[in-house]
């Protein structure tokens, strides 16, 4: 529920009055007491095991659009490799584990970073500062999940190579 008289409040009255207009035909009804609600969704909410499955089919379409993407393909690389050396020089399987959870978090960056972008694209396709920070903050967390990934790669294959 939108409450449209505490988001009105200091406006003129004429302001007011054209607002009011404005979120009854788009909401379809608004009550006197200022407040408009929002029509139902077109869009049914699944509820117990079918909405287990229905969002299942929502992650593989990410999944899927993802790989789309070059920068997710050299990640999977990336993660692929860095996995192969770490079993190759011995990795323990909680030093395993850790890696996969880096990796998956550059995959979450990443599937946030794309979504990111494609709203921008979507709601601004005119260049606009705005929408480049967006896309350049997206893009920043991406390459600190790498970076960290990246550090506890080279720490845990040196101190295997090295150190023990």
């Amino acid at each position: 529920m939108i409450f449209l008289a505490e988001s009105v409040a200091g406006l003129p009255w004429e302001w007011r009055d054209g607002i009011r207009k404005a979120a009854k035909l788009r909401f379809g009804h608004c009550s006197g007491a200022g407040m408009a609600e929002f029509s139902k969704s077109a869009v049914t909410k699944e509820t117990g095991i079918r909405h287990f499955f229905a969002a299942a089919g929502y992650s593989w379409g990410g999944f899927q659009r993802l790989l789309q993407e070059s920068a997710f393909r050299q990640e999977l690389l990336f993660a692929a490799v860095g996995l192969i050396l770490l079993v190759a020089v011995g990795a323990t399987l909680a030093e395993l584990m850790i890696a996969v959870v880096l990796f998956l978090g550059v995959f979450a960056v990443e599937a946030m970073n794309t979504a990111v972008e494609e709203v921008i694209d979507r709601i601004s396709p005119e260049i606009s500062n705005v929408g480049k920070h967006a896309k350049d903050l997206g893009s920043f967390a991406v390459l600190c999940m790498l970076v960290a990934s990246g550090l506890y790669l080279l720490y845990t294959i040196a101190s295997h190579l090295f150190f023990r």
